[in-house]
């Protein structure tokens, strides 16, 4: 038995629906004979008639040939969709590399990472993905994550850690206040200020437990997700803030300067992260996140010309 052919089916549909040999020989632009002999083969092979042909009335089909005419168009449709579906398949297959964050790192670490890895490996795209460290963790272990840009101490079993650079904690204070000259203070010494802290996770968590445990956690009176705000209080020198996160700016948003002082006293070490999944190879896209990230940590830690107190 031979095999119907694609060229067959479709001069079936054009002289179903043009309703004529010569007109559905013209749609395809072949000779009606090449048609009609396309239909006969087409009938023998399938052991049915299809159409019903006749000089002064054109082709008509018949019960078995309307039938195949519907399938017909099914198959031709999804031919003409192949390309489109291949097109769909090779995108799905650029390499990708997705990265979960901490909100709160995200500004920091996203952008060098987007900006030097594109520029080394331009056929790779980079998906983000920022959220709490439980939905970062899963999305590791599931194989939905390539990578994760956290803290140390929020870390949990399960993963590879790779340290970045350290952090530490510092508090941001307007040039006016009192403790801006100071080469250190101890964090105790905040309990007498306005605190404001930033509210989104994880530093929120960090800060307030931190804060619980030197007795200064009274003294929190603001939680907000806008630096801007924070910033704007501190510059009016009308609050003070701990701050954990890397890369912020000392200058207000008001254009007013700010100090950032080293706090001391009985505070646990903390740096900044990358995080693989146990069972994953650290391998050459992870150590092009680590190399970028601690590069860009000279830099912008402790930024040249920046009012760091104590540095």
């Amino acid at each position: 038995m031979k095999d119907v052919t694609l060229r067959q089916l479709e001069y079936l549909v054009a002289v179903a629906e043009e309703g004529s040999i010569s007109r559905g020989a013209a749609r395809c632009h072949v000779s009606p004979v090449a048609v009609g002999q396309a239909l006969d083969d087409l009938e023998r092979t399938l052991g049915a008639t299809l159409t019903r042909r006749q000089r002064s009335k054109g082709v008509a089909l018949t019960v078995i040939g309307g039938e195949i005419v519907r399938h017909a168009r099914e198959v031709l449709h999804s031919v003409d969709r192949l390309p489109l579906l291949i097109d769909a398949a090779a995108e799905r297959m650029k390499p990708t590399l997705r990265i979960g964050s901490f909100p709160t790192l995200s500004g920091w670490a996203v952008p060098p990472i987007i900006a030097e890895f594109s520029r080394h490996h331009p056929g790779v795209t980079i998906e983000l993905l920022e959220s709490d460290y439980e939905t970062l963790h899963e999305g590791l272990r599931h194989g939905t994550l390539d990578i994760l840009i956290g803290f140390q101490n929020h870390v949990k079993p399960g993963v590879q850690m790779i340290p970045i650079a350290p952090v530490q904690l510092r508090a941001i204070v307007s040039t006016e206040h009192r403790l801006a000259d100071r080469r250190s203070a101890r964090l105790a010494e905040l309990a007498d200020e306005d605190i404001i802290i930033n509210a989104l996770y994880p530093v929120s968590e960090l800060l307030t437990e931190l804060l619980e445990r030197h007795g200064v956690a009274h003294a929190i009176r603001w939680r907000t997700t806008s630096t801007d705000v924070i910033k704007n209080l501190i510059g009016r020198n009308l609050a003070v803030s701990p701050v954990v996160s890397p890369g912020l700016s000392f200058i207000s948003s008001e254009g007013r300067p700010l100090a950032a002082v080293p706090l001391t006293g009985d505070l646990p070490p903390q740096a900044v992260v990358a995080c693989v999944a146990e069972d994953v190879p650290v391998g050459p896209a992870h150590r092009a996140v680590v190399d970028i990230l601690r590069q860009h940590s000279t830099t912008t830690l402790n930024p040249p010309g920046a009012s760091i107190v104590g540095a």
